[in-house]
């Protein structure tokens, strides 16, 4: 006797950004970076890369999507990894620290562990 078969409801999440840069002068961070390919299994694509949340928060690492002030939401694939995105209006003498957060289709947000540290020392 068969069994009926079940569904099994994945929330797949997309990997981390890579190749991060940052080049900052006096008040302006310029932040490069290549967004994740679609995530496979065994070929089959099961979760779609739709964009990348940039978060920025002065003195601490963002904890989370909404723990700081959002830089960027970004919905173009690599739209930053060889023309920058600039971040201006910082504070010199401040320490900023930058993550990146990349979401699917489905809204499922990869715990990125990807971020940057900031020292404004001019």
């Amino acid at each position: 006797i068969s069994q009926p078969q079940q569904e099994v409801s994945q929330n797949y999440t997309i990997g981390d950004v890579t190749n991060i840069n940052i080049d900052f002068s006096s008040q302006t961070c310029k932040l490069t970076w290549t967004d994740p390919e679609d995530t496979k299994i065994g070929g089959t694509v099961v979760a779609v890369w739709k964009g990348t949340l940039v978060v920025r928060k002065a003195g601490s690492v963002p904890t989370s999507q909404t723990d700081g002030t959002v830089v960027a939401n970004v919905t173009t694939r690599n739209q930053y990894s060889k023309t920058s995105l600039s971040n201006s209006g910082l504070t010199n003498g401040t320490t900023y620290y930058y993550r990146f957060f990349p979401y699917s289709t489905e809204n499922a947000s990869a715990d990125c562990l990807n971020l940057l540290k900031i020292y404004q020392n001019h």
